[in-house]
C-alpha cells in the first residue's frame, strides 16, 4: 500500500468522529429557570441552572440567549468536581433583540444569571413576559417562580400549579414543564399585584440550615444554665473571699502600700481592621470576598445593592 494512501486512511479515521460530533446536535439533559422579580432590583432576576447530557463531549461550547437590553450575565459559574461553583470566561455579541452569550465549559453543570428591565410597572400592578428562544432541545424544563414579598393576585400562564413555602419564608411556584424541542421557543407570561416597591430580600426572613431541637449541637437548655449560673456564682464568691482576705492582711501590714499602675497596652503597628465577613444564608459557610455563590452548597450569596 503507498504511503499516502496509508496516511489518508489514517487522517479520515481521526477526522470523521470530530466531524460527526460537530454536527451532533448539543441536547440539554434538565434545564431549571428561576424567575425572582423584584427580589434585589426592581428587576426581574432571571437564573439557569443548565445540565448537560452526559454523552455530551466535555469541554462543550454553547450559546445561550439572553435580552439584549439584559447586558452582561450577571453571574456565570460552572460546577466543579469539589462541588463548587467557579466562574468561567464568556463572550457577548448582539444579534437583533438577543445578546448571544458564548462559551467553553468543562463540566456538565453551568449557572447563568441576569437581570431583565423588562419587568412592566403600571401603578401597583407588574407584569412580565419570559421567553427561551430554543437554541437547544431540553429533555426535562423545569420552572420556578418567585412571589415577591408583598404581592397578591399572582397569575401565571402556563400554570405552575399552587404556591409552596420556600427558601427564606417566601412563596414559590413551580412546575416540571417536560422536553422541549430544539429551536421551539417557550413563552411564559405572569402578573400580579404590588402597592409598595420593597424588595424582596429586605424581609426575606433568615431560617436555620436544620431544625433546631434539643440535641442541636451548642443549644443551651435550662438545665445546662442553671449549671453555669451556679459555676459563676461560687468562682464570684471565692474572687471576693480572696479580695477580702488580701485587705485584711493588708490592713495589719503596716508598711506603707504602693500604687500600682497597670502598663500601657502595647500597639501593633499596622494592624489592619477586620473587613465585613459574609456567611451564606442557607448552610451558614463563611465566603471570601468577592464570592458570588457559596463554595460549600452553591447558593447565591445575598448582598444589598
Amino acid at each position: 500500500m503507498p504511503k499516502w494512501l496509508a496516511s489518508l486512511i489514517i487522517v479520515t479515521a481521526l477526522l470523521v468522529p470530530s466531524l460527526a460530533q460537530a454536527q451532533a446536535p448539543l441536547t440539554l439533559a434538565k434545564m431549571e429557570i428561576d424567575l425572582w422579580p423584584e427580589y434585589d432590583r426592581a428587576d426581574m432576576l432571571v437564573i439557569y441552572h443548565i445540565f448537560l447530557d452526559p454523552s455530551t463531549p466535555l469541554p462543550a461550547n454553547l450559546t445561550i440567549q439572553i435580552p439584549e437590553q439584559a447586558g452582561d450575565p450577571y453571574n456565570l459559574a460552572v460546577r466543579n468536581e469539589d462541588g463548587q461553583l467557579y466562574n468561567i470566561p464568556f463572550t457577548r455579541v448582539t444579534n437583533g433583540e438577543w445578546g448571544e452569550i458564548s462559551f467553553s465549559t468543562p463540566r456538565p453543570e453551568v449557572q447563568l444569571e441576569y437581570y431583565d428591565p423588562a419587568l412592566m410597572r403600571d401603578g401597583a400592578k407588574r407584569s412580565y413576559t419570559y421567553q427561551w428562544p430554543g437554541p437547544y432541545g431540553i429533555q426535562s424544563l423545569i420552572l420556578q417562580v418567585q412571589q415577591p414579598v408583598g404581592a397578591s393576585g399572582m397569575q401565571i400562564s402556563p400554570s405552575l400549579g399552587e404556591p409552596k413555602p420556600g427558601e427564606g419564608g417566601l412563596m414559590y411556584y413551580g412546575a416540571e414543564i417536560g422536553s422541549i424541542p430544539a429551536q421551539k421557543p417557550f413563552t411564559l407570561q405572569l402578573s400580579y399585584t404590588k402597592p409598595d416597591d420593597q424588595l424582596s430580600v429586605q424581609a426575606e426572613q433568615v431560617a436555620p440550615a436544620a431544625p433546631i431541637n434539643a440535641s442541636t449541637p451548642g443549644r443551651a437548655t435550662l438545665g445546662s444554665v442553671w449549671w453555669w449560673v451556679l459555676g459563676a456564682a461560687a468562682v464570684l464568691l471565692i474572687a471576693v473571699g480572696a479580695w477580702w482576705y488580701w485587705r485584711s492582711s493588708r490592713a495589719e501590714d503596716n508598711s506603707t502600700s504602693r500604687r500600682r499602675h497597670a502598663p500601657a497596652q502595647a500597639r501593633s503597628a499596622g494592624v489592619s481592621t477586620p473587613v465585613d465577613t459574609i456567611y451564606c444564608h442557607q448552610c451558614g459557610k463563611r465566603a471570601t470576598a468577592g464570592d458570588v455563590f457559596c463554595r460549600s452548597c452553591g447558593t447565591r450569596l445575598r448582598r444589598e445593592e
